[in-house]
């Protein structure tokens, strides 16, 4: 008789415990669909952690993965692979004409450690500008640009020289572009002192609420960013690659960062993260004698796996699909917020949505609610996550979602909200 794995078990004795898991074990996935242990399934609306943006196990990426662990995975990061070359001139290839260098790590911390290191190295100063709400990773200096305090506590002393500017959010405050771009420019003028090497912002603000600046606010922020002479960096780890509709935000914003740092989806699940330069920066860094070496930097098999999900997302038109799926999203789940009380707002471009939810008939925050739906979907076979503040659930696709999906995660939606709260 065929013994049968425990792996609650194994989930007890073996891993580490964190309070940001849930007990729950995948086996297998396909498309916006994975199966867990018990053999259930799930639509997917978080592309995994925001990483699978081309879907679950396509067969044209597992072929690839095939072919490159037969040929090389892996070489000295003091040498070139001619995987690494071919993604960075692709890249190069779907960016604007100044964005041309590229490097590459593992996870998006990582590459924002490095956009930090090159920032202080070409400006010779060591001020960084961030918002209030912002997420960039959970390293030390990505760790000290985040601006969320849930993912800051038992984690200091962090590094000095990083500042936190106000966020704006439409939803909860009426104050005006300028007003919040003054209260901003006060707060910087108020802390710094005077060696800003660069401001870094995301497009749209995802784990601190799917928060989305207006593109006039980002214009008085560049210009700031220039009478600081410091460099404007945009982080792209969520919002890039075709997300919002475009391949990368900013070109939808009109303004383009000195410095581009993306990851995520950009290895399809793999672990693959890239920052993207403008030949003036690298020139200065180099001139500068600027080293930095990581084991596993720019290696042949995720540099691969990057390429083919840039190609997939070509070939199969999925920025346009993100960009007319996102508008019938974001247009049914509006519909949903006339019905229920409890939905205060739903924003967001393209396949990157954030419902906010709040107590029946208010804006008050509704902490407890979003957690009742939250668990509700996981038990109708939905997942989706909450973000902080920990009312609104963050909706993130895989790119070829299709209509059905998303009338299914609508319906699915929809009777939650009803058997949880009324009509």
């Amino acid at each position: 008789m065929k013994h049968k794995t425990d792996y609650m078990e194994m989930l007890n004795k073996f891993t580490v415990q964190l309070d940001a898991r849930e007990p729950i074990i995948f086996t297998q996935g396909n498309g916006c669909y994975v199966e867990d242990t018990t053999g259930k399934k799930y639509l997917d609306l978080t592309s995994g952690q925001v990483c699978s943006i081309v879907g679950h196990c396509p067969p044209e990426l597992t072929d690839s993965i095939c072919q490159q662990s037969k040929k090389l995975i892996h070489i000295h990061s003091g040498f070139y692979c001619e995987e690494e070359l071919l993604l960075a001139k692709k890249l190069a290839e779907i960016n604007d004409a100044s964005l041309t260098r590229s490097i590459f790590f593992n996870t998006g911390g990582e590459a924002i450690e490095f956009a930090l290191r090159i920032s202080k190295v070409v400006t010779g100063k060591f001020e960084f500008i961030s918002f209030d709400r912002s997420w960039h990773g959970m390293t030390n200096g990505s760790g000290a640009l985040t601006g969320i305090p849930d993912y800051k506590r038992n984690g200091g002393p962090f590094p000095a020289g990083f500042i936190h500017i106000p966020t704006p959010d439409s939803y909860r405050c009426d104050a005006s572009v300028n007003e919040c771009f003054e209260l901003a420019r006060q707060t910087i003028s108020n802390s710094s002192s005077g060696q800003v090497a660069a401001m870094v912002f995301e497009p749209i603000l995802a784990g601190g609420g799917m928060l989305m600046p207006p593109r006039e606010y980002f214009e008085k922020m560049r210009e700031l960013c220039d009478e600081y002479e410091a460099l404007f960096i945009f982080d792209e780890c969520q919002t890039g690659l075709g997300r919002t509709g475009s391949m990368f935000a900013y070109q939808d914003i009109g303004i383009v960062p000195d410095i581009l740092v993306t990851a995520k989806g950009l290895g399809s699940g793999f672990p693959l993260s890239a920052v993207i330069v403008s030949d003036r920066v690298s020139e200065l860094a180099q001139k500068k004698g600027f080293k930095y070496l990581t084991s596993h930097m720019g290696d042949p098999f995720v540099c691969r796996m990057g390429l083919e999900t840039i190609n997939l997302i070509q070939r199969k038109n999925l920025v346009e699909n993100a960009r007319k799926m996102g508008a019938l999203f974001l247009t049914k789940l509006r519909e949903l917020m006339k019905k229920h009380k409890v939905i205060g707002d739903v924003r967001g471009q393209g396949l990157m949505i954030g419902v906010e939810i709040v107590q029946k008939n208010s804006k008050k925050p509704g902490f407890k609610e979003g957690e009742i739906i939250n668990r509700k979907a996981m038990e109708h076979g939905l997942i989706i996550n909450l973000v902080v503040p920990h009312n609104i659930l963050r909706i993130v696709p895989p790119l070829n979602i299709s209509e059905v999906e998303i009338d299914h995660a609508v319906t699915t939606l929809d009777t939650i909200l009803v058997d949880a709260f009324g009509g």
